[in-house]
C-alpha cells in the first residue's frame, strides 16, 4: 500500500519543470523553438522503484523569449517556467512541495534545475522568434528531500518503501531536436 501511495504522489511530482496545471492559454514571449526532448538518466540516488524517476524521460517543449527580458519553458498542459538566457545558454529553476498520500505527516520538497544550450541558429534569430536552433543539449537535476518538519521515514527502503535515501538526487542529460508542436 505504501508503494502505491508513493507512486501516486510521486506521479504528481514527475519533475516539476515537466508537470503542473493547464491554465495559461496565452503564454508570454515569442516562440523561439519547439523541441522533442529525450532525457537519459545518468544519476539516481533515490532508487529504481521511485515512480517520479522515469527512464528514459521524453517530452515536447517550447522555448519562448521576451525581447525585453526573461525566457520561458513551456509544455502543453503544464505551467510555464520563467528563466534566464545568456547567449545560447538557458537556465530554469522551480521549487515545490507535495504531501505524500497515505503517509501521514510526510511532505516531499522537489528542487529542479534545468540548463541547456541551443545550437544551430543565430541567437538574434531565436530572440526575434524567427526559428529554432537545430539541437538542444543540457541537463536536468532534481533534488528530493523531506520538507522541514516532515516524517518521511516510511518512504525509505529500509522501512519497506521504494526510496533508497532522502534527500536524493536525479540527473538527466537532455537532447532535443526541433519538432512541429507539442
Amino acid at each position: 500500500m505504501l508503494r502505491l501511495a508513493t507512486i501516486a504522489a510521486a506521479g504528481v511530482t514527475a519533475l516539476t519543470l515537466l508537470s503542473g496545471n493547464a491554465c495559461n492559454p496565452d503564454p508570454p514571449g515569442e516562440p523561439a523553438g519547439t523541441y522533442a526532448v529525450q532525457g537519459t538518466l545518468v544519476e539516481n540516488t533515490c532508487g529504481p522503484g521511485v515512480a517520479a524517476v522515469p527512464d528514459p524521460l521524453s517530452f515536447n517543449a517550447e522555448l519562448r523569449v521576451d525581447p525585453d527580458g526573461p525566457v520561458y519553458w513551456r509544455r502543453a498542459g503544464r505551467p510555464i517556467v520563467t528563466g534566464v538566457a545568456k547567449g545560447n545558454a538557458y537556465q530554469f529553476q522551480s521549487r515545490g512541495s507535495y504531501p505524500i498520500s497515505g503517509v501521514e505527516q510526510c511532505t516531499l520538497s522537489e528542487n529542479n534545475d534545468l540548463t541547456f544550450t541551443v545550437e544551430g541558429a543565430e541567437a538574434a534569430d531565436r530572440d526575434a522568434g524567427a526559428g529554432a536552433g537545430t539541437t538542444l543539449s543540457g541537463k536536468l537535476v532534481t533534488l528530493f528531500a523531506a520538507s522541514s518538519g516532515s516524517d518521511c521515514r516510511r518512504l525509505l527502503a529500509v522501512n519497506g518503501g521504494p526510496w533508497l535515501a532522502l534527500p536524493c538526487q536525479v540527473t538527466y542529460t537532455l537532447d532535443g531536436k526541433p519538432t512541429s508542436g507539442f
